[in-house]
């Protein structure tokens, strides 16, 4: 399944951090239907200082397009009250713009996904009106949230191909500028074509990101069997006093460096 990862930062006063073991799933809307109101939006603002301050959080957020996860599902999130408790928090988006019964699909398959990961029951599939009393999701319940949940049962029984194993896909973090700099330059000097734009898209898998960083690290550590010219009169006299030995390009380990020292008499 398609899952962007688009995590609160862990020192954010909105991720607690307190561990636990999913036993429930709450289904929620964000009660937000202004145009781009979309799963990305939502990212922003659940990473953002309002929901900081008003101490919200939840796991994921699903419209017709994407799902972005925000909390993983081992960690409590902030939003049903004493229904927080050993439970995923799921928003559905309902913004205008968006396709309102490809969204609820989408949300279905995430729920029925969950349900296999973590051995839910369907039963324990509820809404933040059962868990707080609060409206909500209030399109659902006017449809019907049984509806809902028989569309769930019927991917759960069948086991949907819709439903894919879960891939983690990359999302750069804006409080970690430096990291996301130092990502893009090995994507752009080692990645395939498209993979610098699958990066800028959030839609690089993070299985494709590291067999790319392990091509870098090989690259540059790539161990020359001849040192460079300027170096080469230097590495010539420690090999032929023994100081060291071995492919001149390789990088030099702490314990590889104490040995260096201890030969040429600085440790004593």
């Amino acid at each position: 399944m398609h899952i962007i990862q688009d995590l609160i930062p862990a020192s954010a006063r909105n991720r607690p951090g307190i561990k636990q073991t999913p036993r429930k799933i709450v289904v929620h809307e964000t009660a937000n239907t202004s145009r781009g109101a979309n799963a990305a939006m939502h990212g922003r603002y659940v990473r953002g200082q309002d929901a900081r301050n008003r101490s919200v959080s939840w796991h994921y957020s699903v419209d017709e397009a994407e799902i972005r996860q925000h909390l993983p599902d081992t960690e409590r999130g902030w939003h049903a009250g004493s229904g927080n408790v050993d439970s995923i928090g799921i928003e559905l988006c309902v913004n205008i713009d968006g396709n309102w019964a490809q969204t609820k699909r989408k949300g279905q398959q995430l729920i029925a996904f969950l349900i296999k990961n973590w051995g839910i029951s369907l039963i324990e599939v509820t809404t933040h009106q059962q868990e707080t009393g609060k409206n909500c999701p209030a399109n659902l319940l006017r449809e019907g949230f049984a509806a809902f949940k028989a569309g769930i049962g019927v991917l759960e029984q069948v086991k949907s191909e819709t439903i894919e194993d879960e891939e983690v896909y990359v999302m750069l973090d804006a409080d970690f500028a430096s990291n996301n700099k130092a990502i893009e330059d090995v994507v752009r000097r080692y990645g395939v074509s498209d993979m610098e734009g699958k990066l800028k898209e959030g839609k690089l898998k993070q299985s494709d990101l590291f067999g790319t960083l392990a091509k870098a690290a090989m690259a540059n550590g790539s161990s020359r069997r001849n040192p460079s010219d300027a170096h080469a009169g230097s590495v010539k006299k420690a090999e032929d006093k023994g100081v060291m030995s071995g492919r001149p390009g390789e990088y030099l380990t702490r314990e590889q460096l104490a040995s260096v020292l201890d030969r040429t008499g600085n440790l004593d």
